[in-house]
């Protein structure tokens, strides 16, 4: 039971990542504290349960790992978007004349 508990809180915090992942201002100081959490959270299960304990729960393994999956290819386009929209900035002839009549 307990086990199970901790899984599923593994889960939310990675539904409330994806969350966070899709909003247009991204908190990245919100987003870093949930993925440490997250992470301590995979760790202390495979420190405190065996691969016996947690094989009988694979299930809620598996959708973590779906859960890893797309938490890795939202930050992946997330960065994507990031690096465009830079790069279009730079590339603002009005936002370069701005910044040279200051």
């Amino acid at each position: 039971m307990v086990l199970k508990q901790k899984l599923n809180s593994v889960i939310q915090l990675s539904h409330d990542e994806l969350a966070l992942l899709k909003e247009h201002d991204i908190n990245l100081t919100l987003l870093n504290k949930l993925e440490e959490n997250r992470f301590q959270q995979i760790k202390m299960l495979f420190e405190s349960f065996s691969m016996d304990e947690l094989a009988v729960e694979a299930d809620l393994l598996n959708q973590i790992k779906v859960l890893n999956e797309q938490l890795t290819t939202g930050t992946l386009e997330r960065k994507k978007l990031m690096t465009k929209e830079l790069s279009d900035f730079r590339k603002n002839t009005k936002a370069l004349k701005a910044y040279k009549n200051i």
